[in-house]
């Protein structure tokens, strides 16, 4: 059976919880927020294959990737789309073919709460709520199993998440699906759902307002300088550049990220995806026209020749092919993972005692962090 001894080999995805025939494994938060499996010992059986299925355990290959990954530059021709979208809304696009085509789109949305969550859109209409970047680990639930449901009555399924959700889905799968389209993002790390509601209810206790929506990457300030706004229920709205705001610079500063997001094993080519999604940083120094207005770009890395062949049927999609090193330069997030911020342990221990706010200043304060924290939003190095 599966025991959780070592933290930063668990990336919470769900596999094992989602495989267990008998249900007895519950994903369960921790002290710093994050979920973790814990077995009901009267219920298993001891089959073994939550630890056959854990991702960590066992990765599954997709054969029929490319010798090496094919770099685009582009957007949604939608203008609208791409000013809602966190970089050039390609996402949008390709999913809203999918539902056209009788599919799916399982995805990170918010719910009524605002709280992070992965849920299956079957209709246009709700693509909105898979738009935008949401900076905090999402709740899984049970959409491993509803996507297996989904391909096996053969509606064609498109999967969007983390490189390590997406490659807890294949493997509780076991094996590849030609309605199956796998869209992994270019990750920086997954902050803590904890920190998050945290500074999340200090927002709202503010003005004594309830909070009606929250964009990590609003575009009001351009596409490369990006804000973090929130939108309360009488529809007055709180705006802060991303560099001043004090839970950017917690998730920037990796020091509310996951134990296995310091050592993930899944920021790394060849990935086992049909294509891999993220913000062009650096498209200024290669590829200039491709950022003449600032309105945001997406790199798109296309592995697969089923992913390929569903990128270039899009009419509403405008692409360059781009070198793929130069598209890596500015994302190193695609080959590798930061080392954990050093105050993590701190951090964490005074989350519930500290304001969010007054936390931030006391870690993450000295002028060389803050310069790497304004590095890392314009570029991502």
């Amino acid at each position: 059976m599966i025991k959780i001894t070592d933290k930063t080999k668990c990336c919470g995805c769900t596999a094992c919880a989602s495989k267990c025939p008998k249900e007895a494994i519950k994903m369960v938060e921790d002290e710093e927020g994050f979920k973790y499996p814990i077995i009901d010992l009267e219920k298993c059986i001891n089959c073994g294959l939550c630890e056959k299925v854990c991702p960590y355990n066992n990765e599954y290959k997709n054969k029929k990737i490319f010798n090496e990954s094919i770099a685009y530059g582009g957007w949604n021709k939608d203008e609208e789309i791409r000013k809602i979208s966190t970089s050039g809304g390609i996402f949008t696009s390709i999913a809203k073919n999918i539902i056209n085509n009788n599919g799916v789109v399982c995805g990170a949305i918010y719910d009524k709460d605002l709280n992070v969550i992965h849920d299956i859109i079957d209709n246009v209409e709700d693509l909105k709520k898979v738009n935008g970047s949401k900076y905090v680990q999402s709740d899984m639930k049970e959409n491993f199993k509803k996507v297996k449901w989904h391909l096996d009555n053969n509606r064609l399924v498109l999967f969007s998440g983390t490189p390590c959700q997406v490659a807890g889905l294949s493997s509780f799968l076991g094996k590849e699906y030609e309605n199956l389209y796998l869209c992994d993002i270019v990750c920086h790390g997954v902050p803590s759902p904890k920190a998050y509601n945290k500074y999340k209810s200090e927002l709202e206790e503010l003005d004594s307002k309830k909070l009606k929506s929250i964009n990590f990457r609003d575009k009001c300030t351009g596409w490369q300088e990006y804000s973090f706004s929130a939108r309360f229920n009488d529809n007055s709205n709180y705006i802060e550049k991303a560099a001043e705001n004090s839970y950017m610079k917690a998730f920037i500063g990796d020091i509310d990220l996951r134990k296995s997001c310091s050592t993930c094993k899944f920021a790394k080519l060849p990935r086992y995806v049909d294509f891999t999604l993220g913000d062009f940083w650096g498209v200024d120094n290669y590829y200039p026209e491709l950022n003449k207005e600032n309105k945001g770009t997406s790199l798109i890395l296309v592995h697969t020749e089923k992913g390929e062949k569903l990128l270039q049927k899009d009419d509403n999609i405008f692409i360059q092919q781009c070198n793929l090193q130069k598209a890596i330069i500015g994302n190193p997030s695609i080959l590798q993972h930061n080392p954990p911020n050093k105050n993590r342990d701190k951090f964490f221990a005074e989350l519930e005692k500290v304001h969010f706010d007054d936390l931030v200043k006391k870690y993450i304060k000295k002028p060389s962090m803050i310069r790497k924290i304004l590095r890392k939003i314009k570029e991502r190095f």
